[in-house]
């Protein structure tokens, strides 16, 4: 008896299983495709190596720092792309704002490897990101 109730719920269940699969086939989630514009920002992207630099003295810090800030410098550059005074000064807040949480990874990992021998932070170039903010 527990093998005849057995034997008819699978087949209930493969039963709805198929009708369903007939019911809600791709054609049925078909809709007219949706379609996403957006004013591109013009964006520069300076990248900041600091392979040759020892992190974990305070010497490689500031060396560091003077390589943000030069790209920094490059990728708000009011000549290069043209910002109002305003918007140039935005532009460098924006991008120190994205540099230093990479600059403070990157100290941190120096000092995992002096203190360990190794560290769990990927070692990888800061991208210092500069946008242009239009009205």
């Amino acid at each position: 008896m527990n093998s005849q109730k057995l034997v008819c719920a699978v087949a209930a269940v493969t039963i709805t299983s198929a009708a369903m699969g007939l019911i809600l086939t791709p054609a049925a989630f078909a809709k007219a495709p949706i379609e996403v514009t957006a004013k591109k920002l013009p964006e520069r992207i300076k990248m900041v190596s600091y392979a040759d630099l020892n992190l974990a003295t305070a010497a490689g810090e500031r060396t560091l720092e003077t390589r943000v800030r030069g790209a920094v410098r490059y990728v708000c550059d009011d000549r290069k792309i043209g910002h109002a005074w305003g918007e140039y000064q935005a532009c460098r807040t924006f991008a120190w704002r994205g540099a230093e949480p990479q600059m403070q990874l990157a100290v941190r990992r120096a000092h995992d490897i002096a203190a360990n021998g190794k560290s769990e932070i990927p070692a990888v170039a800061l991208a210092i990101l500069g946008t242009r903010y239009h009205r």
